[in-house]
């Protein structure tokens, strides 16, 4: 009696388990998708809402603008170097499809 009810208690831990798993997946996986449609849709700004705390940490921030026909991407970094932090600023100009360094700037006063 005892045993046949630790086989039926394990079994729904197993299925508790699996169904947690699988629904993690269903999740991710769907915001896969979503990511995609982001991407394709050029929506920068809901994909950045969609970030953890620790990415936006270490990313602490991106725009994407078109002037005259060219397309920026401004990204800023937090960075941790071996002699200390830095914030470092890159200005990427989209070339079909392919970034080209416009600018690069660091400030790392401790590093001075």
């Amino acid at each position: 009696m005892i045993a046949a009810l630790f086989a039926v208690l394990g079994v729904i831990v197993w299925w508790s388990c699996g169904t947690s798993v699988y629904h993690n997946y269903r999740a991710t996986r769907s915001a896969v998708e979503q990511f995609h449609q982001y991407l394709d849709g050029a929506d920068y700004e809901s994909i950045y809402k969609q970030t953890s705390a620790a990415f936006r940490s270490a990313a602490t921030g991106f725009y994407i603008n078109s002037r005259d026909g060219y397309v920026f991407v401004n990204q800023s970094f937090n960075t941790q170097f071996t002699q200390g932090q830095a914030q470092e600023a890159f200005v990427w100009l989209m070339d079909n499809g392919q970034p080209l360094l416009q600018m690069y700037r660091i400030d790392a006063p401790q590093l001075h």
